[in-house]
């Protein structure tokens, strides 16, 4: 794992620090292997670094454990999306790997190709169509790879929070 990729679990774990945590299992050679061979692809290496080094995985992420039947395991949530009628289901070539409670996913591109152990780029997937006040609103919805989105993540994830505090101590 490069340094770069290290801070940036560190400073997922530091943000999260203090929220409940969803133990999910840790991901482990055989169930990478059943997931991998299940979608055809190669999980993005940042991933499963993350999915091993974060308690907080499991809130944010799809399981990549060996808990199958959980229905926020990666081939349950995905399996879930792909049998919905064809205006909800999930589009060929897009793999879920985050869990939300309003329908809203960030999903791997399989149909496109990163370099290196980033595979995939993420891409925005909702199963209904978002209606935003204005383009200049509008949140992106693709990054080029995982670690860019984790990036991403970060640093919004660390300005909500700042807003929390200002609001909280705006209110006495």
């Amino acid at each position: 794992m490069d340094i770069d990729l290290f801070q940036l679990i560190a400073r997922y774990n530091e943000l999260n620090a203090g929220s409940s945590a969803y133990a999910c299992p840790k991901p482990t050679a055989g169930s990478l292997s059943r997931i991998e061979t299940h979608f055809g692809i190669r999980l993005p290496r940042p991933l499963i670094a993350l999915a091993r080094g974060s308690r907080y995985f499991g809130p944010r992420f799809a399981s990549l454990g060996a808990n199958y039947e959980s229905p926020l395991h990666i081939i349950r949530i995905n399996s879930h999306w792909r049998r919905r009628r064809r205006t909800r289901r999930l589009p060929r070539g897009l793999v879920i790997i985050t869990t939300d409670h309003d329908d809203n996913y960030w999903c791997l591109d399989t149909s496109q190709t990163a370099s290196g152990d980033d595979a995939y780029p993420l891409q925005f997937w909702s199963p209904q169509p978002l209606i935003y006040p204005s383009e200049s609103s509008r949140p992106t919805e693709r990054y080029a790879d995982f670690t860019s989105f984790l990036r991403a993540d970060i640093y919004w994830s660390r300005w909500h929070s700042r807003q929390r505090e200002q609001a909280q101590r705006r209110r006495g």
